[in-house]
């Protein structure tokens, strides 16, 4: 079965917030070559104003990062990436390549965890 047939269907492919990482999870019965994540989050700045030394007001900071991943997820397995404390990720964004170099790019929807059940490790 083609890559871009297994990930067509709605919950294919799932990413899950648990613990500082971010885990991709395969849902599809193939083997799934991720290039890389793009995740977008946000940070909460202090801003100084001259002569202040005490913050006056916050900002936020919107970033994007790509981190290049290159690991091939089983059927039905996962993937971990530790990112550190995730409570402002706003999207994330799966790369995955088939056999013939092209890219398919996986918007997901995020599942937030505060901690793993137990026994699930």
């Amino acid at each position: 079965m083609s890559v871009e047939k297994c990930i067509s269907k709605p919950g294919a492919v799932t990413v899950s917030l648990v613990e500082g990482y971010i885990q991709v999870n395969n849902n599809t019965p193939c083997h799934l070559h991720v290039k890389a994540l793009e995740v977008e989050h946000t940070i909460t700045t202090l801003v100084y104003e001259p002569g202040s030394i005490e913050p006056t007001k916050s900002a936020k900071r919107h970033i994007r990062e790509r981190i290049n991943v290159d690991a091939v997820i089983p059927p039905g397995d996962r993937l971990r990436i530790y990112f550190g404390p995730h409570e402002n990720v706003d999207r994330v964004v799966v790369i995955v390549g088939d056999e013939y170099g092209r890219e398919y790019r996986i918007v997901t929807p995020i599942v937030r965890f505060e901690e793993e059940e137990k026994g699930k490790e």
